[in-house]
């Protein structure tokens, strides 16, 4: 016989299914978005966001203050600048600019989930 009451292992088991979808939807502190090309107005609005640029040969960097010049993508890794042709670049994603929030409501839905199992827990001693 397990030791929880059973009103706390439906709970249990609902608050694990609202994480297991919202991390699967996206809801992580790392989300990232596909972008074609970063404008440079794109980048000048927010000269920090970071890019992460996989090339043909599967090799991943991610850069901050990303820019084109000629036939090349330029940025800073590390307060170093790195350049990468663009014939090599297979796609350029951007980190999500709400990606902290987007951790702060999966929390806000843990702690909900905790709270709706004691009272349930108490509830049960009651009974």
């Amino acid at each position: 016989m397990s030791r929880f009451p059973n009103g706390t292992r439906h709970v249990t088991s609902a608050m694990l299914s609202v994480l297991v979808v919202a991390q699967t939807t996206g809801c992580t502190p790392s989300s990232w978005r596909p972008v074609t090309a970063p404008s440079p107005t794109e980048v000048a609005r927010e000269p920090n966001a970071e890019y992460r640029i996989t090339t043909k040969a599967q090799r991943v960097v991610y850069l901050e203050q990303v820019r084109y010049r000629h036939d090349s993508i330029l940025g800073t890794r590390n307060d170093v600048t790195v350049g990468l042709p663009i014939a090599e670049v297979a796609s350029i994603d951007k980190r999500a600019a709400g990606a902290g929030n987007n951790l702060t409501a999966v929390l806000a839905l843990a702690a909900v989930g905790l709270l709706v199992s004691a009272i349930v827990s108490v509830q049960n001693i009651f009974k």
